[in-house]
Formats: C-alpha cells, sequence, structure tokens
C-alpha cells in the first residue's frame, strides 16, 4: 500500500481477516483511546439472510431494497452512476443506508425478533 498512515477504513486492504481484525482494533483504541473485545463481521450472504428475516426496506432509494436485489444494488451503488465530483463521492455510503434502513425497520416492530435471531444465531454458529 506504501501509505505513511493508516486509517481504520484501511483495514480492508487486508485479505486475511484475523489481520484484518488486529488492525482494525488497534487503529480503533488508537483514535478512541480504549479498546474493544473483539471484532464482528460479516459478508453480504449473510446480510440476504437477514433481509430474508427482516423483509423489504428502504435504503435512500427510489425502491425497496430486499433479499433479492441487495447484491445488485451494492455493486451499483459502489460505482459512480455518471460524472460527479470524486472529491465529494462516497463509494461507501450504500452501507450506512443499508445498516440504517435494517436499524429503523428492527426497531419500529416491524420485524418478528425469532426470525431475526435464528439467522443471527445460525451466523453465530456458523464460525467462531
Amino acid at each position: 500500500m506504501n501509505s505513511r498512515v493508516l486509517l481504520i477504513r484501511d483495514t480492508s486492504w487486508f485479505t486475511n481477516y484475523p489481520t484484518a481484525a488486529l488492525y482494525a482494533e488497534t487503529l480503533y483504541s488508537y483514535v478512541k483511546g480504549y479498546s474493544v473485545n473483539g471484532e464482528i463481521a460479516f459478508d453480504q450472504q449473510f446480510l440476504v439472510e437477514i433481509l430474508q428475516a427482516t423483509g423489504r426496506s428502504r435504503a435512500g432509494v427510489s425502491y425497496p431494497i430486499d433479499a433479492s436485489n441487495v447484491l445488485a444494488y451494492m455493486r451499483s451503488a459502489k460505482t459512480p452512476q455518471r460524472l460527479i465530483c470524486l472529491a465529494a463521492w462516497n463509494n461507501k455510503l450504500f452501507l450506512k443506508l443499508i445498516a440504517n434502513a435494517l436499524i429503523q425497520r428492527i426497531t419500529s416492530g416491524a420485524v418478528q425478533p425469532e426470525n431475526l435471531l435464528n439467522v443471527l444465531l445460525q451466523g453465530l454458529n456458523e464460525h467462531i
């Protein structure tokens, strides 16, 4: 990478998850002044499974995001569709939009807790 300074976002540079997690934990503690007890990460497939349990959400786009279209949405959202000011463009904004939509849906009571808990427990049991 040839960078003199690493930021938390740069931990995704490491392809080995334990290495990336170690750097994320170290950089987080450096920035915040306190450490974390661990990390939780999940992949795109787990997001699909969460959306199967929670149903459709509005993620700041004109159409509902669900398990059938979330992967296509994420691929298109991280690539600029038209000429824009690159300094103002955020290729990971879609993550925040999806997370906020899911949190809003879950906290509004629109999701059956049993369905979501089953998916979360299954995901935790698949990899420790």
